[in-house]
């Protein structure tokens, strides 16, 4: 076997695993005809210890193959979904750690029940070839994996954040001043701020920032307003105050070398969010809202103009929610709308109790129009407001389950011809029912929805936009299931 072979030991592991089993030999049997231990041999087969020379000759011999074949890198026959999964990208690019999963458990578990494991495990690899997933997706969704565990709520980047911003004596009742901010990263972190860095490459004007760490430069990009190089400001501190060592070097995540610099990006943009929105104030501004008896559209425009700030980093921060106020069932929704093709585009995703609906569709199908964020996305096309907040009880069709939605839409500060809605979630349940005191206004519209148009049922959707095309396919092949029955029974 290749010394240089980075799954030597799981490999041979899972050989002697695989042939021990086939002989339908215990591991008491295997260490009396061995004369090694049953500790040891678990070792071995766990990918943990590699036997010397003698003692694979001895392993050969027991087990009845040959010690090229035991040695050999190759695996063919049942275990060679095994040697497909190993020489694939499909888990080296997934950080296994993050979730306490060892490479050696997973391999346990195909050398075990090779044929069935093994085919789902091929399966998987041939569908990450064929739909062209790269390792970039795997980190993105490994990291909302992350966020959904963690019910977006890190307790040690809050802490970071009030360090920082006692160090500094900023006020938490008042918005951080940018200029506070260019100061701690070009005196204390000798950080040199370019406008205009990014304005000379026509190519990279999509960028919001690049960070030249060799040169210690942040350069922006001149089209950002000022409430957004504000936060990009905070994230470099973020950066910096949390000493990431991996790190993106440009503001959207291209040519990501390492899941460490997709987590450092996520934790960054935390501190970002964490020293603008202080979690005590924000706290206290959540108990007043939730005890309104009726709903106000100001009351999110309020929050966004206390603290200087996006819609998009308020709704960051309702990461209080789960665990200050018990309400753990939400998503998160972030929409685009192109004024020229009048396509929507979800960007972001987050659940932190279930996979709720609505979800994003990789399908190319059409969001159902009923959405709270889609109603304003169409909306503000034709009206052309600044930015407009909705709310709505939208319960979704088949399952019944019942959402208060929340959604801020506006023009994109950077694109002209893009609008975006950002759209919080909250499942009505007693939790929220005892909690949001204006749950019940009468004000607040009800409207049934769906996912797509392609998989809705409603006969009475005076908003569709496509057919129901899937579910016309579904009920056909049920007919024929049906006829071929009936044929059958005659």
């Amino acid at each position: 076997m290749e010394k240089d072979n980075p799954h030597k030991k799981l490999i041979f592991g899972s050989k002697i695993k695989h042939f021990r089993l086939e002989k339908d030999m215990s591991f008491k049997q295997m260490a009396a005809e061995t004369n090694m231990s049953i500790s040891y041999l678990n070792e071995i087969e766990k990918g943990k210890k590699y036997p010397r020379q003698e003692k694979i000759e001895i392993l050969s011999k027991v087990l009845g193959i040959s010690v090229e074949h035991l040695v050999s890198s190759e695996l063919t026959g049942k275990l060679a979904p095994l040697g497909d999964l190993l020489h694939s990208n499909f888990l080296k690019d997934l950080p296994l750690e993050l979730f306490d999963i060892e490479m050696s458990k997973i391999v346990d578990i195909i050398a075990s029940s090779p044929l069935r494991v093994g085919a789902f495990i091929s399966t998987l690899v041939e569908m990450s070839r064929n739909y062209a997933v790269e390792k970039e997706h795997f980190y993105l969704q490994a990291l909302r994996a992350y966020q959904e565990m963690n019910f977006s709520y890190l307790e040690d980047i809050e802490e970071a954040a009030d360090e920082f911003l006692k160090k500094y004596g900023i006020d938490k009742e008042k918005p951080v001043d940018t200029i506070v901010l260019r100061n701690v990263l070009q005196e204390d972190y000798n950080i040199k701020i370019i406008n205009d860095g990014i304005d000379s490459n026509s190519n990279l004007g999509f960028i919001r920032t690049i960070t030249n760490c060799d040169k210690k430069e942040l350069l922006l990009n001149s089209r950002l307003n000022e409430l957004q190089i504000r936060f990009h400001l905070a994230k470099e501190i973020g950066f910096q105050f949390l000493k990431c060592k991996e790190r993106p070097i440009t503001s959207s995540l291209i040519n990501i070398k390492s899941f460490e610099q997709v987590l450092n990006n996520f934790r960054a943009g935390y501190f970002a969010v964490a020293i603008l929105v202080p979690k005590d104030s924000f706290i206290k501004d959540c108990e007043f809202i939730f005890k309104q008896k009726t709903w106000h559209p100001d009351i999110f425009l309020n929050l966004v103009n206390k603290y200087k700030v996006s819609s998009s980093t308020v709704f960051q921060r309702f990461n209080v929610l789960p665990r200050f106020f018990g309400l753990s069932k939400l998503f998160f929704m972030g929409f685009n709308f192109d004024l020229d093709t009048e396509k929507v585009k979800i960007d972001k995703e987050l659940h932190l109790f279930r996979q709720h609906r609505p979800h994003a569709n990789r399908l190319k199908e059409h969001y159902c129009r009923r959405w709270p964020s889609i109603k304003a996305l169409n909306w503000m096309k034709d009206e052309q407001h600044k930015i407009s907040v909705h709310v709505q009880k939208s319960t979704y069709y088949g399952d019944g389950h019942q959402y208060l939605e929340f959604s801020i839409t506006r023009p994109s500060f950077m694109y002209k011809n893009k609008l975006t809605s950002i759209t919080m979630g909250v499942l009505i349940d007693e939790d929220a029912k005892n909690t949001i005191g204006f749950i019940d206004d009468p004000n607040i519209k009800e409207c049934q929805v769906n996912v797509t148009c392609q998989r809705c049922e409603m006969n009475d959707c005076n908003e569709r936009a496509y057919p129901p095309v899937i579910i016309e396919k579904r009920k056909k092949r049920e007919a024929i299931s049906k006829a071929l029955d009936i044929l059958l029974e005659q």
